[in-house]
Order: structure tokens, then sequence, then C-alpha cells
């Protein structure tokens, strides 16, 4: 949330995190902005499933709240 949060949303902000318990680590990162929607792709790795897994979301601004939207 904290690359678009601000609406400051910039194509190619990103955002590495780890969460050491689970060993499962990746990126976040800004591909789309228009509008008020936003794309984000995910890539990252658990110990759960082999290689690097990848997921786009897309996220709008509504009534100040930002929602999932397909």
């Amino acid at each position: 949330a904290t690359l678009y949060r601000n609406g400051n949303a910039a194509v190619g902000a990103d955002a590495i995190w780890q969460n050491p318990e689970t060993d499962a680590y990746g990126m976040a990162e800004i591909s789309e902005v228009e509008g008020d929607c936003i794309r984000i792709a995910y890539r990252f790795k658990t110990t759960r499933r082999d290689g690097l897994q990848t997921v786009e979301i897309r996220r709008c601004l509504v009534d100040g709240n930002w929602v999932l939207s397909g």
C-alpha cells in the first residue's frame, strides 16, 4: 500500500518484502497507472511451491478507499 496510498503511484515503483517465519520473499511493482486505478505485479517465492510465482491485481480508488477491481 505504501506504493500508492498517498496518491503518488508511478509505473516501476516497487517494494521488496520478506517473511522470516515462512522464508517467503518477493517484490510488488506498479505496472500500470490509469486514472484512479493501478495494476500491481507481485513476484514471490515460497517454500510451498517450486519456482517463482506471479500474480497481478488491479486496485481502484473508490470513495477514498482502495478496492480490488476486475
